[in-house]
């Protein structure tokens, strides 16, 4: 078939035209699966963080009625052991501390200072979350905000109050599945 006056084929031009839809049509469906594809991945990620510091604040939570149970004299030691594959543990002893004061109530602005210890903390960090456990609670931040998982223990028996006062000691970073002592 001929264009009148020119001589020229519309079938090659049809030709083209069918070979440009088909590779259209492949590239935007390779496009679309990549596209897929990424978010799903980051959106599998994102659980896979979310699920790992929910398992730190757990172990965390155990590690903290652990290390009550050796403050308190109930046992000689304890062992807690992780199953995070991301992440971070470190000790670090020189982080916070307890006051014990004084008020006089009938003084205005009187008070004195009892005793001053060290707590120390235990921490898990994942990205921009960290959970510590520190003065026998567990804590989140992220977002610029921190939370309370757990609260610190406070044991009434026969009429006394225990506060312990548990200092954490150590210098020590592992990633992995550490056992914590």
């Amino acid at each position: 078939m001929t264009n009148g006056s020119k001589g020229e084929s519309y079938l090659g031009e049809r030709g083209q035209s069918e070979v440009l839809g088909m590779v259209l049509l492949l590239g935007f469906t390779i496009l679309a699966a990549t596209s897929l594809f990424v978010a799903g991945m980051s959106a599998l990620e994102g659980h896979q963080e979310v699920t790992e510091v929910g398992a730190a604040e757990n172990e965390m939570a155990l590690f903290g009625s652990k290390v009550s149970e050796v403050a308190l004299g109930d046992s000689a030691v304890q062992t807690v052991s992780t199953d995070n594959n991301e992440g971070s543990y470190e000790v670090k002893e020189n982080v916070g501390s307890i006051e014990i004061k004084h008020i006089d109530r009938y003084e205005e602005g009187s008070s004195e200072t009892i005793d001053e210890f060290p707590l120390g903390e235990v921490t898990y960090t994942n990205g921009d979350t960290r959970v510590a456990y520190q003065g026998g609670g567990v804590w989140k931040h992220e977002n610029d905000r921190t939370t309370m998982v757990s609260p610190p223990e406070f044991p009434y028996r026969h009429g006394t109050l225990t506060f312990p006062v548990i200092n954490v000691v150590g210098d020590d970073r592992a990633t992995g599945q550490p056992k914590i002592v």
